[in-house]
């Protein structure tokens, strides 16, 4: 696929649940330290780096509490982590190690801009899909939950909603581009279903848009961002698969959303000129 959107792109997406024409670098593998400033251990940035990361959080976002800038944090984080590790196992056939102690994280304001993973992947074995979900929850996710709960009394449900809500997401990313809309929903629904503290925090669907299956990814838990002074100041105050919308509200921007794409790639694949 084609190089990766820009952080603007990537903002509008999250904004709006759409999926980007071209690849995201939520799915870019970095392995290996670097000599760059700005990255530390994920386990700092959830111990003793979490006040400055809430603080950062509460200014460029405008969020009115720590409980909503712990969510937005842990939302950026899951956004970064589960990328690589889910297009390695899905689409690769491979196994990226993921717990907390093997990666480092760059921040950047509001958000976790990148992650590193501390070795490369090998090759998928029997039994990958357990043991990748075991690292990536209860070994890594699992921690950053805790952390921001003790922290700031955020709710564990609406953290692991979150999650979820990453997990979907990449599968998303990952099947819009496919000749079938819909091809990941099967191996989203299988490694939610590996970790029972996601049970019923996001619906995994197979939608009908003209006349082809898409996937269609819509949260039960809302993730704060509403409340922020950075939402309210948008025209639409929450994420398109928020569940404080309406369904039909939620469908009709998943379907915008569908043939904003198929536009945009039927227009990148006729060249230069048709995007003039």
């Amino acid at each position: 696929m084609p190089s990766t959107t820009g952080a603007g792109d990537r903002a509008a997406s999250a904004r709006t649940g759409t999926a980007p024409t071209r690849r995201p670098s939520r799915f870019d593998l970095h392995v290996g330290d670097t000599g760059e400033d700005g990255w530390t251990g994920a386990a700092y940035l959830w111990g003793e780096g979490l006040p400055a990361a809430l603080a950062a959080v509460r200014e460029h976002r405008g969020a009115p509490n720590d409980a909503v800038a712990g969510s937005l944090l842990l939302m950026s984080y899951g956004f970064a982590l589960t990328g690589p590790v889910l297009r390695g196992l899905y689409r690769d056939r491979s196994e990226l190690g993921c717990t907390l102690d093997a990666v480092r994280v760059r921040r950047e304001d509001a958000r976790v801009a990148g992650v590193r993973f501390a070795a490369g992947p090998v090759p998928a074995a029997d039994g990958a899909a357990a043991r990748v979900a075991a690292e990536l929850f209860a070994g890594n996710l699992a921690h950053a939950v805790d952390a921001v709960h003790l922290a700031t009394r955020a709710s564990r449900r609406t953290l692991w909603s979150n999650v979820a809500t990453d997990v979907g997401t990449a599968f998303l990313y990952l099947s819009w581009p496919c000749d079938d809309h819909a091809a990941y929903v099967g191996a989203a629904r299988e490694i939610l279903d590996l970790e029972p503290r996601l049970d019923g925090l996001v619906d995994v669907l197979a939608a009908e848009h003209g006349g082809q299956d898409w996937m269609y990814v819509r949260r039960n838990v809302c993730c704060l961002a509403f409340r922020t002074s950075l939402n309210q100041e948008q025209e639409r105050h929450y994420c398109g698969h928020c569940n404080l919308l309406d369904e039909a509200t939620r469908f009709g921007l998943f379907t915008e959303a569908a043939a904003r794409f198929t536009l945009m790639r039927a227009a990148r694949d006729a060249g230069p000129s048709a995007l003039e």
